[in-house]
Parts: C-alpha cells; structure tokens; sequence
C-alpha cells in the first residue's frame, strides 16, 4: 500500500536529537527555509518519493547519509546531500543548489578529524550546483551509478 502524499511547509521540516532518522516509503512535498530533514546521527532513504525546496541543505546527516532507493528530486538548496559520508546505493536523484550538490563534510563534537567521504555505487544522479557538483573532503569513490 503506497502512502498518501504530504505536503508541508515549515521553517525546518523535521530535525532530529536522535541518531537516526530513516524514510522507508511515501510522498513527501517539502518545502523549508532551513534543512528539510536533519539529524544528529544518520539519515537513510530508503524508498518512497521525496520533493524538496530547501532554504539551506535539502538532507543532512551529522554522520552518515544514505540513499538507497527512491526518487529525490530537489529543486532548491544551498546543498543538496550532505554527511561526514554520502553513501549513494540507488534511486534517481536531481539536485539544484545554489552551492555543493552532495557534500561530505561536518565536525566533530570533540574537534577531532574526521574522515569524509562520498561512496556512489548506483542511481542516477544529476546535478545542477551553484558550487561544486560533487565535493568531498576526503574519499571519492565511484563504483556504479548513471550520469
């Protein structure tokens, strides 16, 4: 059973303490003047359908982000995919931004170095940046994926 559209529009859509935040299937339209979907720890994407105008990034994890199935499109963003790791497993994704379309960067909470990196092993991906298409501040890895 597929799960009814939801359209919302907030200042910062859905932003979470936790450590993880995982979107298994719907439709969601959302449109924010800040990140769309935010966590302290991980973000999965799973499946479902996700359109998304973002003021800053369209989905941040503070540690790991994955894509593994669905559609993605983001029409707007400062950065469209951002994590310390951007794993990139599946799914069709259309990023615009007005600076990196996927990111990997963040901080520690301690201030110790942390090791970024974007893992691209399927989908298909397109980007339209302001910035940098694909911006790593570590690893680049490419494996798969279209585009």
């Amino acid at each position: 059973m597929k799960a009814k559209l939801l359209h919302c529009s907030f200042t910062s859509w859905f932003k979470t303490e936790k450590k993880n935040l995982v979107v298994k299937n719907g439709s969601f339209d959302i449109t924010t003047v800040e990140d769309a979907l935010h966590s302290k720890g991980d973000v999965t994407f799973e499946n479902g359908e996700l359109n998304i105008n973002a003021g800053d990034d369209a989905l941040h994890a503070d540690n790991t982000l994955t894509v593994k199935d669905g559609k993605i499109n983001i029409n707007s963003s400062n950065e469209g995919l951002e994590g310390v790791t951007v794993n990139i497993e599946g799914g069709n994704i259309l990023v615009n931004s007005t600076d990196d379309g996927i990111n990997a960067a963040g901080d520690s909470e301690d201030g110790s170095q942390l090791s970024y990196a974007i893992n691209i092993s399927g989908g298909d991906i397109k980007i339209i940046p302001g910035g940098d298409g694909i911006d790593s501040n570590g690893d680049l890895n490419v494996s798969g994926g279209n585009r």
